[in-house]
């Protein structure tokens, strides 16, 4: 994950794309298109996350094994800062 801010798009691309997804695509970015195209047509409004919202959802998404690892590398135990610092290792 980068530093910056995933569009919805990305993050479906990703899941299709992804060991976790039961069936294989052949190609998740088109895929992820026609999905958000689909929702939006349908009425939904596709909002970007925001980035405190990004970070609790990575910080979720870690093994407690994880989190201790990060918030020690951080030095402060907050998860904003183990966030921050997670986002500048993967410039």
């Amino acid at each position: 994950m980068s530093g910056r801010e995933l569009a919805p798009q990305e993050v479906l691309a990703d899941l299709l794309g992804s060991a976790d997804f039961p069936a294989q695509v052949l190609d998740p970015d088109a895929a992820a298109a026609i999905i958000l195209r689909r929702l939006r047509d349908a009425g939904f409004q596709i909002v970007d996350a925001s980035d405190a919202e990004l970070g609790m959802a990575w910080w979720n998404h870690l093994s407690d094994r994880e989190r201790a690892r990060w918030a020690e590398l951080a030095g402060t135990g907050r998860v904003v800062d183990a966030w921050e610092l997670f986002k500048k290792s993967q410039r």
